[in-house]
């Protein structure tokens, strides 16, 4: 029986998310040149979701569908830019997909299913506790302590994109194992954008007031802090990578 490698050292959590901001400023005009127009595409149609949202119908599935295509040409570029270097990529990006394009797609769709399955069975269990509990009893302990389980999964899983993203063919299963024993750390940077999120959209309503231009500016501020996400997860990816080939 083939003993698994274990990676023994520690993501530096915040060493990372530094870094991701130092690379990001330091190649600021390449990852603009590069993302503009994906980036660009993705903030209106995130603007058109929200004007459109309670008029679910075939032109908010397309618009939903648009902006997954579109997203993996983001995310690839970034992924790339980060461990690749500035060459990695074409000059205004990945607008056309390739083998690698679609399997970054397919393990986001994957991802994505298990996701809306877990929240649905969550919200499930959710609803059938609170049938037993007084009406004054707050359910969000209860469903912040049921959806830490998917949250860590998914931490742990991520991985699974830079890979792809730079050509590599792994599964689920390796990219489970290479976080093991960093999965809270993982969850750490991974919330990142929840977090950060949530600060935002009080600092700008509070400095705008809720309208059109305050709900660009903060679809904006999140694809940054997307940005930032995307790359500390490569270089997540590329020190346990590392670490893994020194075990």
């Amino acid at each position: 029986m083939v003993e698994e490698k274990v990676n023994q050292e520690k993501l530096p959590v915040m060493a990372i998310i530094a870094s991701a901001c130092i690379v990001l400023w330091a190649n600021k005009l390449r990852f603009a040149q590069a993302l503009f127009v994906t980036f660009t595409i993705l903030v209106i149609i995130d603007y058109l979701v929200e004007i459109y949202v309670d008029e679910f119908g075939f032109g908010l599935l397309f618009l939903y569908v648009a902006s997954s295509i579109v997203y993996v040409g983001f995310a690839v570029s970034c992924h790339r830019l980060v461990l690749l270097g500035s060459t990695a990529v074409p000059k205004l990006g990945i607008l056309r997909w390739s083998g690698r394009e679609i399997r970054f797609f397919v393990w986001g769709l994957k991802i994505g299913i298990v996701f809306i399955i877990a929240v649905s069975l969550v919200a499930t269990i959710t609803a059938f506790v609170s049938i037993f509990l007084s009406s004054e009893i707050s359910l969000q302990p209860i469903l912040i302590i049921l959806m830490l389980p998917v949250v860590y999964y998914l931490s742990r899983v991520m991985p699974i994109f830079p890979a792809t993203a730079v050509g590599e063919d792994y599964d689920l299963k390796w990219a489970y194992n290479l976080t093991k024993g960093n999965g809270f750390r993982m969850v750490i940077i991974i919330a990142l954008i929840p977090l950060v999120m949530a600060a935002l959209s009080y600092i700008v309503d509070y400095l705008f007031g809720e309208n059109s231009v305050s709900g660009i500016i903060f679809l904006m501020f999140g694809y940054v802090v997307t940005i930032i996400e995307i790359a500390a997860v490569s270089i997540s990816y590329d020190f346990l990578c590392k670490s893994e080939e020194l075990s």
